[in-house]
């Protein structure tokens, strides 16, 4: 969830789902500028959260088998070889 903080304007938080939308009055997330003779003008802004870039590691399997490239938080079968007799 992401929080705007209308005091001093920054936004705070982790973002639970990627997406973009527009921020409007009356929901206290847009721009306001006052010039030196005190006109102000405001303005709707946009915001975008794009996902993390998805993570693979490398699985090296010695004396078995199931390694391969994986992406984060993937199930992976490992089996491992017989032990040697004796």
């Amino acid at each position: 969830m992401l929080t705007l903080n209308p005091t001093n304007g920054q936004i705070t938080g982790m973002p639970t789902a990627s997406g973009s939308w527009v921020f409007s009055y009356p929901f206290e997330a847009y721009i306001v500028v006052t010039d030196a003779a005190s006109n102000t003008a405001a303005a709707n802004f946009q915001i975008s959260v794009v996902p993390a870039p998805n993570t693979y590691y490398t699985l090296t399997v010695v004396n078995g088998t199931g390694g391969g490239f994986y992406l984060t938080n993937s199930t992976v079968s490992i089996t491992a070889n017989a032990a040697p007799s004796g």
